[in-house]
């Protein structure tokens, strides 16, 4: 299985963090947010890691290099300005080839168990599986009407009257054919392409997991001073 972190935003509401650190390799707790995801992946086996940076690219290279885990491949796809997240799978369809992916936002910061998102539970096979949490900003988030069944019943990025208050955390397990699902001329994930996949995908949600976006000076915040204490 491989991986593909999604990096390539400039990170303009951190400014003027982002200035200089590209805003996945902010530290958290004193360590880079990076190098808690690669070491994330390493204990799940995952050993091919495509990263898009947009800005700070020698910057984010530096940071891989000096990770405490090593990967049979680790990636740098740049792009010269964010072209999209549907777009820079659609980019690197080549790389991924046959193989299930996972797809990973890099500002986010979780405790999620990989393990448990990637395992199959026998039944229908699934085109994406989406990692979910309960937010109090449903109008801010991709929004998921899930049935009792755990499959999508809709998807609405950013509802102006939200069917409920289960998010996309922003990362997926999707399967090797989901590129063939992708319109060529889809710009973002969310906005573009889960809409038109509700009844080929499942949710994976567990209670006590945490997730922070960190993209913002509050979030940021917060996730320095909770991570320490999970």
């Amino acid at each position: 299985m491989k991986a593909v972190m999604m990096i390539a935003g400039k990170g303009t509401r951190l400014k003027p963090l982002t200035d200089y650190v590209p805003k996945c390799c902010l530290p958290i707790a004193g360590e880079p947010l990076l190098h808690i995801w690669l070491k994330k992946l390493k204990a799940s086996g995952i050993e091919h890691i495509l990263l898009n940076p947009s800005y700070g690219q020698s910057y984010v290279q530096e940071t891989v290099l000096k990770a405490p885990v090593r990967f049979s491949q680790v990636i740098l796809k740049p792009e010269a300005e964010p072209i999209g997240t549907a777009q820079t799978l659609l980019r690197n369809r080549d790389w991924i080839g046959d193989d299930d992916f996972l797809i990973i936002y890099g500002d986010v910061l979780t405790n999620l168990c990989l393990d448990c998102l990637c395992a199959k539970d026998g039944t229908k096979e699934p085109l994406m599986t989406l990692a979910t949490y309960t937010t109090d900003k449903p109008k801010e988030k991709g929004i998921i009407n899930v049935g009792k069944d755990g499959w999508c019943k809709d998807f609405a990025e950013k509802p102006e009257k939200p069917l409920g208050n289960l998010a996309w955390a922003g990362i997926a397990i999707a399967r090797n054919n989901l590129l063939n699902h992708i319109p060529e001329d889809a710009i973002d994930l969310g906005s573009d392409v889960l809409p038109k996949l509700i009844t080929s995908m499942r949710v994976f949600y567990r209670k006590h997991t945490y997730f922070q976006d960190i993209g913002t000076p509050p979030g940021y915040l917060k996730a320095q001073t909770e991570w320490g204490n999970l």
